[in-house]
């Protein structure tokens, strides 16, 4: 990072400021390079999205089916993503909200036939095999708390 580049102060939480410094020394960068780091991710991520791309209706079911196929391994990738992203908070459980990932359908289907060959159920199973506890719903979440699944990995 050149010192010639302009300066700008920026005001954040403590606990902000805590997580930016632990994972500058996960990364081996200053706080300031892990700042500018994630920022510049984040910009990527927005010109990831062509919305110069127009597709037709019938384009975008196939598309969906496609991803439908593929869904066990995003499912067990946003669990593993909500699982480290809690550890990295000093939790000991996550939560993730199901209707990000999957079809709401899916997990009414799921709850009123409970399948361990359905996506989430190979998910439940994975998770509990390794140690894991894995319920639907939590307590503290109002409003539909059927479709979220609380993984809980303390004693």
């Amino acid at each position: 990072m050149s010192r010639e580049y302009p300066q700008m102060r920026l005001r954040m939480s403590p606990e902000l400021r805590e997580k930016i410094e632990e994972e500058s020394k996960v990364n081996g960068r200053s706080m300031n390079a892990e700042i500018v780091h994630r920022l510049e991710e984040s910009f990527k991520k927005d010109e990831e999205v062509d919305t110069s791309i127009i597709i037709s209706a019938d384009e975008a079911k196939r598309r969906s089916e496609t991803h439908l196929k593929n869904l066990d391994v995003a499912l067990r990738k946003f669990a593993f993503s909500k699982i480290y992203d809690a550890i990295k908070l000093g939790k000991d459980e996550a939560i993730m909200a199901l209707p990000y990932i999957v079809p709401i359908s899916m997990v009414s289907d799921y709850l009123s036939n409970p399948s361990k060959e359905s996506a989430i159920g190979l998910l439940i199973s994975e998770l509990a095999e390794m140690g894991y506890k894995v319920n639907f719903g939590d307590q503290g979440i109002k409003g539909d708390s059927d479709f979220y699944l609380h993984i809980s990995f303390s004693d």
